[in-house]
């Protein structure tokens, strides 16, 4: 980030798209704001992509490793999630070890969450509706950078 603005490269297939940007200013709420933005030509259709519960909770990106131990699946209570990391210590990223943005299969409901502790990558929230809801878990690494994992977690009634 540089002079307040931060920059993202991301390519993109044509087609409608929505980005969440959450802003924190100091001693103000959080707000989180989607933005509708469209690539290529506007008649053309937007890729669909449906979703279908990780069986795998286990990924690697970039000769780095995270696996997804998930507890609470349900709108009774707490979700928490857990990454283990396989003995990486991730850096301090934007104030803390990790950031974990949840979204619905809708694209209706964005959770962005904050781990427990300043020193784990426990990450605790309430999930209000059941369903199907992709989990991106960003880590900053000394050696790699920022790696992002995601998830994909069914959340029963």
């Amino acid at each position: 980030m540089e002079n307040g603005v931060y920059v993202a490269s991301k390519e993109l297939e044509g087609g409608s798209y929505q980005a969440f940007v959450d802003i924190a200013p100091k001693k103000r709420n959080n707000v989180v704001q989607p933005n509708d933005f469209q690539v290529g030509e506007e008649d053309q259709p937007s890729p669909l992509v449906s979703l279908s519960a990780s069986e795998d909770r286990t990924q690697g990106i970039d000769g780095k490793t995270a696996t997804l131990e998930a507890e609470g699946l349900s709108t009774n209570g707490p979700t928490t999630l857990d990454f283990y990391l396989h003995g990486e210590d991730p850096e301090p990223y934007l104030g803390a070890l990790g950031h974990v943005v949840i979204l619905d299969e809708d694209a209706e409901t964005f959770i962005h969450v904050h781990p427990t502790s300043d020193n784990g990558t426990t990450f605790e929230t309430h999930i209000d509706h059941p369903g199907l809801y992709k989990v991106w878990a960003e880590f900053k690494y000394e050696d790699d950078g920022l790696i992002t994992f995601a998830f994909i977690i069914q959340v029963e009634e």
